[in-house]
């Protein structure tokens, strides 16, 4: 769930409504539109691609030490886990 709803998000335009869909349907123990999401092959090992410049963009951001520690002590508690984060250290 936390890796649907990290690719999901990234275009929140166009599937941001559909993830809260699967979230409140999961919620009422449908999960027919969960197995549709995964026989669709949605996780099947392809590239992942990047737009240049927002990637270019964190790395350039970087992350503390300190706050690097603590993005992942809060992770272990969050939602989404780590599948946001793209820790780039300066």
């Amino acid at each position: 769930m936390q890796m649907l709803a990290s690719m999901t998000i990234a275009d929140p335009g166009e599937y941001l409504a559909w993830l809260l869909q699967l979230y409140k349907s999961i919620d009422n123990g449908k999960t027919d539109v969960l197995v549709s999401v995964l026989q669709r092959g949605m996780f099947n090992d392809e590239v992942i691609k990047f737009r240049l410049m927002n990637l270019a963009m964190d790395i350039a951001s970087g992350i503390s030490e300190k706050r690097l520690a603590k993005v992942r002590a809060q992770s272990q508690s969050s939602l989404l886990g780590q599948a946001l984060n793209f820790q780039c250290r300066n």
